[in-house]
């Protein structure tokens, strides 16, 4: 599993020293993180199943299959599966 990390759509772009891409809206820092799974309805399956949320169902987007999810704690996260 690796971490991929990117900015929503209409949030403006700031590069950190580790090359780390941090997202603010309002000033208010924030991250969207990204998990990559083989498969993202299934992990969006177990996501539900453990207690966590489904915020948006699993779609295909133009890089891939993505889904936002949240931990029973209510920590939000995407699922991903790139394209090829």
């Amino acid at each position: 599993m690796r971490i991929i990390l990117r900015l929503c759509p209409g949030m403006a772009q700031r590069n950190s020293a580790d090359g780390v891409r941090r997202a603010q809206r309002a000033g208010a820092p924030s991250w969207s993180v990204f998990w990559q799974s083989d498969d993202v309805d299934a992990s969006v399956a177990k996501v539900s199943a453990l207690g966590g949320a489904v915020l948006t169902q699993a779609a295909d987007h133009g890089l891939g299959r993505v889904a936002r999810v949240a931990d029973p704690s209510g920590a939000r996260f995407w699922l991903f599966r790139p394209k090829g």
